[in-house]
């Protein structure tokens, strides 16, 4: 269970290997034993897109080579979600080399001379990392960057920064560049070049990344291809968050945990995803008459099939037999379609033709649309079917 904290980080992150690369590459005057002009770099990109995870391996990578080559290298990691303040944030450093170093009662030059006399009374190389630094949305954050950005500039109160190996560097974490309106012009000049970003992942990348993690911490055969796709796609729809996949993941094993399963369904992956963004109830039962049919219909062709997805066929063929059943007349295929068009709007399915081929797509052949739903579908049978009977009057209300 450790390997779905939101905190684990593997020793392989796929798919980012070129932003590591180019962040080395921005650091490799510390591993030469060169003063870099370089002491900067911004880690851009949506939430759950890899930027600390990143960070947090290249600072395995980098204390691995500087120890073989006898460099002394440190990693500070402070997120500015907690600490709001550039005074905060600077006792955070400190921290780092003094942990009884009081919270309060120091101003911040103080605090700036006791970092700059720490790094050099250890002669290391301090790189701190500020992740959500977007949270500190004020002139304090130029303030701050400014002060931690000339400490490498001419003197300190004991000797010159340039003449040892010692110094210190930022790798600044945002989910965009907004928070450099805040920042004066000279500051902006030296942040807004050394930016690396990070794109949203793709269906197919979170597959990817969720099988890896799986390997770890699932037993073997606990989740099938269908139901890592269904995560993969609630995932991509919330910006290719990759943290928010290995959440559901989480979740999804818990529901089936606690419902006694062996394995992981798209049901139990449904009632997680509802967890964290629930659809109210209230949603479904205003809709009309045959929108309320349409979707029983998916549900129920869901729910024999125990996929992930079926097609917008599939579901015709089912709406029509429920309304056989029940000698209400059947809406026209495109109607029918056009309907499942609105409920996608309304968050409740989500269509998409033809799409990654997973098992259950390879037996269609051409442009297929398929469907999913959003909500467990032994949810959606009890709900629909009560009203059933009594929305029938209703039946002409489309």
């Amino acid at each position: 269970e450790s390997k779905l904290d939101s905190n684990y980080i593997p020793n392989k992150l796929l798919y980012r290997e070129t932003q590591l690369k180019y962040l080395a590459n921005y650091f490799k005057g510390i591993v030469t034993n060169q003063k870099s002009k370089e002491n900067v770099v911004i880690l851009f990109g949506p939430v759950g897109t890899g930027k600390t995870a990143v960070s947090i391996q290249f600072n395995r990578i980098m204390k691995k080579i500087t120890a073989e080559k006898k460099l002394k290298l440190d990693f500070v990691y402070i997120n500015c979600r907690k600490y709001r303040s550039w005074t905060f944030i600077l006792t955070a450093i400190q921290t780092h080399f003094d942990k009884y170093f009081p919270k309060r009662g120091y101003k911040s030059s103080e605090i700036l001379e006791f970092i700059q006399k720490a790094i050099i009374y250890n002669n290391v190389h301090l790189i701190v990392i500020l992740d959500e630094i977007d949270y500190i949305q004020d002139v304090s954050v130029s303030e701050l960057l400014y002060a931690l950005l000339r400490m490498n500039e001419g003197n300190t109160t004991e000797t010159n920064y340039k003449s040892k190996n010692y110094g210190l560097s930022l790798i600044l974490i945002s989910r965009d560049l907004s928070f450099l309106r805040y920042v004066d012009r000279s500051t902006d000049s030296s942040l807004s070049k050394n930016a690396i970003f990070f794109s949203p992942y793709t269906v197919e990348q979170l597959k990817d990344i969720l099988k890896e993690r799986i390997k770890v911490a699932l037993y073997p055969n606990s989740i099938s291809e269908e139901s890592i796709y269904l995560i993969s796609k609630y995932a991509e729809e919330k910006g290719g968050d990759a943290r928010y996949a290995i959440e559901l993941l989480w979740r999804a094993g818990k529901i089936a945990d606690n419902k006694g399963l062996n394995t992981i369904t798209a049901d139990c992956i449904r009632e997680a995803n509802l967890s964290v963004f629930p659809i109210e109830k209230k949603l479904i039962l205003d809709l009309s008459f045959h929108e309320k049919l349409i979707l029983l219909a998916i549900a129920q062709n869901l729910n024999q099939k125990r996929e992930s997805m079926t097609t917008l066929k599939e579901s015709y063929e089912m709406y029509c037999e429920i309304t056989s059943q029940h000698n209400i007349p059947s809406l026209k295929y495109t109607r029918f379609w056009q309907i499942t068009k609105k409920l996608s709007k309304l968050g409740i399915v989500t269509s998409y033709v033809s799409g990654p081929k997973t098992k259950e797509q390879k037996k269609t052949k051409g442009r297929t649309t398929f469907l999913q739903i959003h909500i467990p579908t032994d949810d959606v049978i009890e709900t629909l079917e009560k009203f059933l009977v009594k929305d029938q009057s209703k039946k002409f209300n489309i």
